[in-house]
């Protein structure tokens, strides 16, 4: 009931035209005597399940299930879902004692993304005395 009187309230002293129901709303509203709530106007965007994320799929290494290959200029990743191997285009090279840990691939729109997370060893250079001092 708060709600109506805030809509008619706002009707009266702010808006120039009366505020805008769906229009599945307003049959409702004249067939069944449905009282609109908030998320019932017009132009309020959907907030949509927690439980629907990303479009995403990860994979995790386990008996060298995710591999990568080359051939004829063309490099190939090979996952549990896509044995046949997936064509793609690396950006970076990786480094030839890495091992892969997890693969992701995401959906943008009508690319696909792949995310990869390689463990190698890294050695951090040696601080020289004269920056230890400053």
């Amino acid at each position: 009931m708060r709600f109506q009187a805030a809509i008619q309230k706002y009707n009266e002293e702010y808006a120039k035209k009366p505020m805008q129901y769906k229009k599945s709303v307003r049959k409702k509203m004249k067939t069944m005597g449905y009282i609109p709530t908030f998320r019932d106007i017009k132009g309020v965007p959907k907030f949509h399940s927690k439980k629907q994320g990303k479009l995403s799929y990860t994979t995790n290494q386990t008996n060298g299930n995710i591999k990568i290959w080359q051939e004829n200029g063309e490099c190939f990743l090979c996952i549990p879902k896509f044995k046949e191997g997936i064509s793609m285009i690396l950006h970076r090279d990786i480094p030839v004692d890495g091992v892969i840990k997890k693969a992701t691939v995401k959906r943008e729109g009508t690319r696909y993304m792949v995310s990869l997370s390689i463990d190698y060893p890294f050695q951090v250079p040696q601080l020289q005395g004269d920056l230890l001092m400053m």
